[in-house]
């Protein structure tokens, strides 16, 4: 339907979690996610509840990679 959002919050970049158009960076940030959790075995954002979730994508910077995985290369 037109106006409904579809998509699993923890890998909907910023903008679409905000209700703003989607465009190709929205599918690099959600790529950038699987990645993430690729390696890490955990999401960049977690949230115990939606409503953390989506304020943790907001306005706190990612988990530190290099802290999570220091024996990945640079």
């Amino acid at each position: 339907r037109t106006g409904m959002t579809l998509g699993t919050p923890a890998y909907m970049a910023p903008e679409q979690l905000a209700g703003h158009p989607v465009s190709p960076a929205s599918d690099v940030y959600a790529l950038g996610v699987m990645l993430f959790e690729l390696l890490t075995g955990r999401r960049p954002h977690e949230g115990a509840s939606m409503g953390e979730l989506l304020r943790a994508v907001a306005s706190t910077p990612p988990a530190d990679l290099a802290r999570l995985r220091p024996d990945l290369p640079a």
